[in-house]
């Protein structure tokens, strides 16, 4: 998530396919300007850890992954079925972010503004989705994941008002 206001989320894609150019999700979101989020749960992990497999574009990645394609209301990108949280998505922007040096890989930033929610309903309680019911996929670094175990609650402090500064 990168906004609230429109509800904004991004992916980075930080390398190239090994058949050239961009890498899927990146080529396929500049190409129609639209892209689908699918949370990756722990009880994901095995279809999400096949779906980063290296494949030639032929590849279906779904069936590959043992993933289900189901219809975006707002996008023509397919989402996960068996994900419980789905974003549809359309590109705000892409950004090109800096390389180590010319050689480097790319570090590509693409921005998208969420257009579509789809949410399974056993999630909500209260009117609040159920995070630790999620069990959302964090990526740690090198090929450390991880999940949500403690969350908690924090008001934000209330505004103490103008600052007045005397010179």
């Amino acid at each position: 998530m990168v906004s609230q206001n429109p509800p904004m989320v991004m992916f980075c894609a930080n390398a190239v396919h090994e058949e050239g150019g961009d890498k899927d999700s990146l080529k396929n979101a500049r190409e129609t300007g639209e892209f689908v989020y699918n949370l990756a749960t722990f009880d994901l992990r095995e279809q999400m850890n096949e779906s980063s497999a290296t494949l030639s574009r032929h590849v279906n990645e779904f069936e590959h992954a043992g993933l289900t394609e189901a219809e975006c209301r707002y996008v023509s990108a397919p989402r996960i079925l068996e994900s419980p949280v789905s974003l549809e998505c359309k590109v705000a922007k892409i950004v090109d972010l800096p390389r180590t040096s010319e050689a480097g890989l790319p570090n590509t930033m693409t921005i998208g503004r969420v257009v579509g929610v789809h949410l399974h309903k056993s999630l909500i309680r209260d009117g609040l989705v159920d995070t630790l019911g999620v069990m959302p996929l964090a990526r740690l670094g090198y090929l450390d994941y991880g999940t949500c175990g403690n969350v908690f609650v924090m008001d934000r402090p209330a505004s103490p008002g103008p600052v007045l500064r005397s010179c």
